[in-house]
Parts: structure tokens; sequence; C-alpha cells
């Protein structure tokens, strides 16, 4: 079992790598990600809509709702490269180098990089703001 979880990890980073290679910031884009999407969220819900609930600033309900849709994106990656695992490492399933039952387990480790990205986001306003 622990072959298996070395070789997992080993393969989802090198997924991660794979998937950011090329790109401007490379795996920076999965911190940078959350953050351009808090902003989008900032920019709608406090100048667009000027909404928020009484006795909450605008920053803090903003960062509220974001931390509510993080697990929901995170999910939503992981599901989807999930479904595609099978077709894009075809090579894997005919060698006998991995197990093909983990690669499922490997897409969803990908695809919760922009959710961990969010969490970091999350917890340096919460540093920032002192509510830690």
């Amino acid at each position: 079992m622990l072959k298996n979880a070395s070789q997992t990890l080993s393969g989802a980073w090198q997924d991660i790598e794979n998937r950011y290679a090329g790109s401007m910031f490379g795996v920076g884009w999965a911190v940078l990600y959350p953050a351009v999407l808090v902003l989008i969220y900032a920019v709608l819900y406090g100048e667009v809509y000027k909404t928020k609930p009484a006795g909450m600033e605008t920053i803090s309900f903003i960062f509220l709702i974001s931390a509510g849709i993080m697990p929901i994106i995170s999910f939503a990656e992981g599901l989807s490269l999930s479904c595609s695992i099978f077709e894009n490492n075809r090579n894997l399933l005919h060698s006998n180098v991995i197990d093909p039952r983990f690669l499922p387990i490997r897409a969803v480790l990908v695809g919760q990089m922009s959710g961990l990205g969010g969490l970091f986001v999350i917890l340096a306003y919460m540093a920032v703001s002192t509510q830690l």
C-alpha cells in the first residue's frame, strides 16, 4: 500500500507540474486563481451589488462566500479530472508501472490544488485581519 501511495503522490505532483507547465506563473496559478476569484467576488458583491449582512464588513462577507465556494470548485475539478483520467493516461493502463485503481485518487489530488490555494488565501486574510 505504501508503494502505491508514494507512486500516487509522485504521479500527482507530476500531473500538477504538467498542468501548469508553460504558463507564466507555473504552479503559482494554484494560489493566483483563488485570489483572482476572491477579487472578482469583491468587485461584484462589494461594489456592484453592495451586499453584506448586518454587522459584518463587506470584505469579511466576501471571504465568507469564498470560503463556501472553494470546496465546491475543488470538488468539481477533482470530479472532472477523475472522469477523464483513464482517457488521458491510456499509456499507464497498458503498463505494469502503476495500479490503475489509484489513477482516480491521483486526479482528485490534482483537482484539490485550487482548494488548497484558496485555503491559503483565506488563511492569509484571516491572519492579516487578526481573526485567526
